[in-house]
């Protein structure tokens, strides 16, 4: 019987070992596919948030320059017309009341509440809402004259200042007239440009471990043409002169942005901060960062305790489903262009069959055989990865963009449902293709034939009709030189086009 026991603790013994043995490779095996998980994020990671940054500029120059151009126009209209009112010989009350008038309209056109329109005219102060300045007040001491004498018959934005009616800081747009001294005033509010700010910072919101402290990794900051910061993120940084600052960074970013002569640039701070930013039409400077090290750390750190968590097995389940995922996204993403190939037309299926409804574009690159034949496969795959780039930015993330092959593109944009509302989107689209260079010397541009096609949310057709639509649509677009669109109205009727500047020879 010893002899027995003896053998049945030898093999528990072994038994034992062999499951020491199987736990340590299986540690091992384990310890390997969380370093390859993280050499793959590390790899990946920066170009990500980099591409992320990339993103939240081109938001912001989006949304912040159509808050400014607004501003902008407003101020060169009412100029013009005062210019106008004075050559003729208007008095001081006539000029008065077209300056309130168009106070009143200013509140329609500016997402906000206004001061009006007001200015130091013919040696008096004029204001647009009937504000009385208290006695003291001197208009031409203060920051919006004296910046609109400085710019010289240029609209210009004056860095946010006390506003003596308000009682709150603004920005000013103002101009002098073409005499030197009559000057022409609008102030923004401030406060809808931080919304602005804040609104796209948001979307990159993370919350702490209890779940209920949201904070987001995401920097974005406008600076004037001086370096003063005019909206941030933080608002404690509002005022705040980043070319004279003290901080080697935030001083070097300055810098870059207001010096680079790119409409796109990209830096990198301590502490792993990644910036992309760039100019808004000359004036401005908009930039986001985001910190690249607590961005990963955070990722890390979730990998981390789900690994723990799923030592028994979850992590080999976890890996097949990433795998599948990554299969899923490689049939459904275009590889040269990163947005989604024929797969979205799917997508917009389901959307037609749950009835909701919207305009589609079928777009072709106009003469795309010629760039090719003519500059290579190089130059053609960078006219597409550059489409692909404007249909992005043109549509954004909630709308659904995508490559059918060769040089036709689709988009589709729900809830949008006659031309008035589809004409300033297809605008800027062709502004973005517009903007594309092709060639060494970027000396011809791009333009393109779309065909549009609505679904509204009563009609029961299949995407095949809806494609057939613009398609036959697009055929029609394609008759006419340069940027056009044809709607569908049961037969194409042309709506819009734009000259043919900088073609392809035919």
């Amino acid at each position: 019987m010893s002899k027995g026991k003896n053998r049945v603790i030898k093999i528990v013994q072994i038994l034992e070992w062999r499951q020491i043995v199987i736990c340590v490779l299986f540690c091992i095996a384990l310890i390997a596919l969380i370093q390859l998980n993280l050499s793959e994020l590390l790899t990946l990671g920066r170009e990500n948030v980099y591409r992320n940054c990339q993103n939240n500029y081109l938001v912001a120059s989006r949304e912040i320059g159509d808050f400014l151009r607004v501003a902008d126009e407003s101020i060169e209209f009412s100029s013009q017309r005062i210019e106008e009112m004075l050559a003729g010989g208007s008095s001081a009350q006539e000029i008065l009341a077209f300056m309130t008038r168009e106070s009143g309209n200013l509140n329609s056109r500016i997402a906000g509440p206004t001061t009006g329109v007001y200015g130091y005219i013919d040696g008096v102060y004029l204001d647009g809402t009937g504000w009385e300045p208290s006695e003291g007040y001197v208009p031409t001491s203060r920051p919006w004259y004296i910046g609109a004498v400085e710019a010289g018959g240029e609209v210009t934005h004056v860095p946010p200042f006390m506003n003596f009616q308000t009682g709150s800081t603004t920005i000013t747009v103002c101009k002098v007239l073409s005499d030197g001294v009559d000057v022409v005033a609008m102030d923004l509010p401030t406060d809808r440009l931080q919304a602005l700010v804040n609104g796209i910072a948001d979307q990159d919101m993370f919350y702490s471990s209890g779940g209920d402290s949201p904070y987001s990794l995401t920097q974005i900051f406008v600076l004037d043409s001086m370096g003063v910061v005019i909206a941030h993120t933080d608002t404690s940084q509002i005022g705040k002169n980043y070319a004279a600052s003290n901080d080697p960074v935030l001083r070097d970013i300055a810098v870059q942005a207001l010096q680079n002569d790119e409409t796109l640039f990209r830096a990198e701070g301590d502490g792993d901060m990644i910036y992309c930013g760039g100019k808004l039409d000359g004036k401005w400077c908009i930039i986001s960062g985001m910190e690249y090290s607590k961005v990963m750390s955070r990722i890390a750190r979730d990998i981390f305790i789900s690994a723990v968590v799923s030592i028994l097995g979850i992590i080999g389940m976890n890996s097949v489903m990433v795998r599948l995922a990554i299969r899923r996204y490689l049939s459904e993403t275009d590889r040269l262009t990163g947005i989604s190939n024929r797969s979205g037309e799917e997508k917009v299926s389901r959307l037609l069959t749950t009835g909701q409804g919207g305009l589609f574009l079928l777009i072709d690159v106009d003469k795309f055989k010629r760039i090719n034949d003519t500059y290579g496969h190089d130059a053609s795959d960078k006219a597409l990865i550059a489409v692909a780039n404007a249909l992005k930015t043109t549509f954004g993330k909630k709308n659904y963009i995508m490559r059918l092959g060769g040089d036709e593109f689709a988009a589709y944009v729900p809830n949008v449902f006659d031309e008035a509302a589809a004409e300033p989107i297809v605008n800027r689209l062709f502004d973005a293709i517009g903007a594309i260079p092709v060639g060494d010397k970027g000396e011809r541009r791009l333009t393109i034939s779309v065909g549009a096609a609505f679904y509204q949310n009563g009609d029961d057709f299949s995407f095949s009709t809806l494609y057939k639509r613009a398609d036959k649509c697009t055929y029609e677009s394609k008759k006419v030189a340069g940027n056009c669109v044809t709607y569908y109205k049961s037969e194409p009727v042309l709506e819009f086009q734009t000259p043919a500047l900088d073609r392809i020879p035919s």
